[in-house]
Parts: structure tokens; sequence; C-alpha cells
């Protein structure tokens, strides 16, 4: 019989070192266990956190799965489930699975906040709006409900009500860098220029800002004749050695503030890697089985072409 002393001593150690946003050793640590305990709780509870946090979606569905069968009136397994399928973008399992949870008794604005993102990335913008305007009733002053409200007001043209959700938003909580480019970037779309421009500038101010947000600043900045500034911010981010380059977002975004500079054949092979990089995404293709060019139409504008399969 194992004793269940290093199993729990164990876990507490992966789940620290999780805090410590030290998530392959967490996950390692959690696998650990289980190699030596396949039924402890804790251990499949934390390695689902640490497949969540790695957004390995897919690998997290049968995880999950496995805690359901052991405790199936627990409404936080299928809460996770639902998000794990909404991560694989399963979207009406996922939405079956918060069902379930719902009818444990799972509630609350991060409940419905969670259940609303679904709605948000299946294109039901109004079941969104509904779940989030009722989240931020609950809790006013959450960061990322109030975002994601606002948001959704300006995407369904309700733009009073999505400028008066940000009109405080340095008052709310649990903003970090991500979240306040987001938000300027918001409030730029939104005219809400002075604004906006605290926003952009205090994300852009945090020295270790992650690549996404610093993203979302050169996208604003390019997007309002700002070219010079934007390739100050876009060269910040190709010196880190921490950035995640190569991502589709990255080499667009870069390919956009080439071409804005008049480098045309530079921005050209930049896209090029843009749809290496994200081909299942925008043509529904594996991206070793088709291939393409683009080029530059009259005006300047570059478009795919010589799509061929390869």
């Amino acid at each position: 019989m194992n004793d269940p002393a290093p199993s729990f001593s164990s876990v507490e150690r992966a789940n620290d070192l999780l805090a410590q946003g030290k998530v392959a050793q967490a996950e390692s640590e959690a696998r650990a266990v289980l190699a030596r305990s396949p039924g402890d709780l804790g251990a499949r509870i934390l390695l689902t956190a640490c497949l969540m946090h790695s957004q390995r979606f897919t690998e997290a569905i049968p995880v999950t799965e496995l805690l359901i069968e052991s405790a199936p009136q627990e409404p936080s397994h299928w809460m996770n489930l639902g998000t794990a399928r909404r991560g694989a973008k399963q979207y009406d399992a996922a939405l079956s699975a918060y069902m379930r949870a719902a009818a444990l008794g799972a509630s609350g604005p991060d409940f419905s906040f969670n259940v609303a993102l679904t709605h948000i990335e299946r294109g039901d913008l109004e079941a969104a709006y509904s779940l989030l305007a009722g989240a931020r009733q609950q809790d006013p002053f959450d960061g990322e409900i109030c975002f994601y409200y606002a948001q959704v007001c300006y995407e369904t043209l309700r733009h009073d009500e999505a400028s008066a959700a940000l009109a405080a938003w340095h008052t709310l909580q649990r903003l970090d860098t991500t979240l306040i480019a987001n938000i300027g970037s918001l409030l730029m779309n939104l005219g809400e220029t002075r604004r906006a421009e605290v926003a952009l500038r205090q994300a852009r101010a945090d020295k270790a800002a992650p690549t996404g947000a610093l993203l979302t600043v050169i996208a604003v900045l390019e997007r309002t004749n700002r070219i010079v500034e934007a390739r100050e911010v876009m060269d910040r981010l190709l010196a880190d050695p921490k950035s995640e380059l190569e991502t589709a977002d990255r080499l667009a975004l870069e390919g956009q503030l080439l071409q804005r500079e008049g480098k045309h054949s530079e921005a050209e092979a930049l896209f090029t890697r843009a749809l290496q990089e994200d081909w299942l995404l925008l043509w529904g293709h594996d991206k070793d089985n088709a291939g393409g060019r683009l080029g530059v139409d009259k005006d300047g504008n570059f478009v795919v072409s010589e799509l061929v399969a390869v």
C-alpha cells in the first residue's frame, strides 16, 4: 500500500512551483505522483491546471474527464471540462459541460464570465452580453469582466455602454499589462483618445511587458499613423531574448509595419512566414500540405496569390 505522505508533499511542492510560474516543473511533479499513485486526486487536479496554463487544452480534456469519473457531482470538474473544451474550440460540448456545472450549483461572476467567453468565441455576442452584464453587476470592479463587457458592447454597437464601463478603468482590480494594453486599444476604437493614451503609456512603460501587450501597443501606434513610435516598440520587442517572436501575430504586424515603411519585399517575406505559422487557422489546410505566395495588388496592398498544393 502506498504511503500518501510523500505524494501529498510532492503535490504541495508542485502547487508552489505552479504559483511561481514554473509550469513545466509543476507538471513534472504532478505526473511523477500519478505514476506512483494513479488515483491521486490532488495530482490530477494540478495536472489539469498545468495543462490549462500551458494552453494544451486537448490534452487537458481526458485528464478532466477522469476527475469527473471519480467525482461526478463536483461542479468545479465540469467547469474545468467546459474550459478545456472551449480552449479546444469544442464550443457546443463546452456549453454542455458548463450547463452540467450549473445544474450542480456552479454560479457567480467568474462562472458567468467563462460561459460568456464561450459564446464570444462561437459568435453569439448577444448571449455573451447578457452574461457579462450580469457578471458585472455581481462584481463591478473585476478588470477582465469589465473589459470583455465593454468589448462586447463595442462589437454590438452599444458604444455609450462600452465607454461607461471603462470610465474609471484604472480603479479596476486584477489589471495586468496585457489587459491594460487591450483597454487602451478599445478606448482608442471608441474615440476616447486621451484615456486610451494613458493606458497605452502605462502598458508601454512596463519593462517586463509580455509580447502580446507590446504587440497591442504597436498595432494601435501603427493604426494611428505613429510609425516611428511603433518601430521603436517593435525593435524593443525584437531585442528582448524572452519575447515570443515566431508567432503569426507578431510576423503579420511587423509585415504591416514594414509595408508602411515602404519596405515591401521584406514585408512580403514576413507575411508569407505568418501564413506558414498559422496556415490551419487562416485556410483550413495543414501548412505542410499547402503553399501560397503573397503578392501586391495595384493599390499596394498585399494579397495571397499562387495558392498551390505542394
